[in-house]
């Protein structure tokens, strides 16, 4: 047995990602289909570096969104529903526009987002025998709600990445290889008494766990998710998961001739076929 690091392992585990998430889009699909607004693909965080873009044409206002993986087309509601405004009161309303969002090309509900001003300080006086309140707008704000398509606030279910690990968990947990490995000429041996689900826990964990903060995200939105402060801090969890990653997977695979953190705590080795 000829043992390898080097470059194949991230190949293979790229592969097993896009056969994975293939065959966990085919699993959701018939759902989304019964219920686009509940049972969602994709994320509930827009994608870093997606381009939102408004046009305004005879009073009707249209928008999109477009991104690597995700993209969207956006109307203006009318009524706009109260309970699509969190945290917010009704004359700090700039916009409100529902969008039908697509995950790589396949419908995946509505987002209600919502362009609000931020006041400064409340300054009031008379004006005849009429009192006068001004508020000083010291910028704006936006935050995004998953809605139906009338702005009717939903709670809605992201099992695309608990579905993707989970799956590949499972098929590796098992001893069966991987497509990517299959492909890249990989196995993993182990030793006789290893764990080799306890090495599958250990490799795939940290994505199981994202997986699982997402679909939980998705349940409790309407509860807890909504206010934009809170909506910023899922974009802070997002930028630690990547962090984590690096130091998890990279660093050690860097350090250490490729071994990983898992190889090294349960004995296992990656070798040629």
């Amino acid at each position: 047995m000829t043992e390898t690091y080097g470059s194949a392992r991230p190949i293979a585990f790229l592969i097993d990602c896009l056969v994975f998430l293939g065959l966990a889009l085919a699993l959701l699909y018939p759902l989304t289909q019964l219920n686009g607004d509940q049972f969602r693909i994709g994320t509930p965080l827009p994608e870093f570096g997606s381009v939102f873009s408004t046009t305004t044409r005879n009073g009707t206002t249209t928008a999109t969104i477009s991104g690597t993986w995700i993209s969207a087309t956006c109307v203006t509601p009318d009524p706009v529903p109260e309970a699509a405004l969190v945290a917010i009161l009704p004359d700090q309303v700039d916009q409100v526009l529902v969008c039908a969002d697509k995950f790589m090309g396949l419908s995946s509900g509505h987002t209600t987002h919502v362009l609000y001003r931020l006041f400064g300080e409340t300054q009031s006086g008379m004006q005849g025998d009429q009192k006068i309140t001004v508020r000083r707008v010291i910028g704006s704000a936006r935050y995004a709600l998953s809605t139906d398509a009338a702005a009717n606030p939903v709670r809605p279910v992201y099992p695309l990445g608990l579905m993707t690990f989970g799956l590949m968990w499972a098929v590796a947990a098992l001893g069966w290889p991987t497509p990517g490995k299959l492909i890249t000429g990989l196995r993993v041996h182990a030793p006789e008494g290893a764990c080799r689900p306890c090495r599958e826990i250990r490799r795939l964990g940290p994505f199981l766990l994202a997986g699982g903060f997402t679909l939980l995200t998705g349940l409790l939105e309407g509860e807890l998710l909504a206010a934009p402060t809170l909506q910023m801090a899922q974009f802070a969890a997002q930028i630690a998961f990547w962090i984590f990653a690096l130091w998890y997977y990279a660093w050690p695979y860097l350090r250490s001739a490729g071994a990983a953190r898992y190889d090294l705590a349960t004995g296992c080795r990656v070798v040629l076929a």
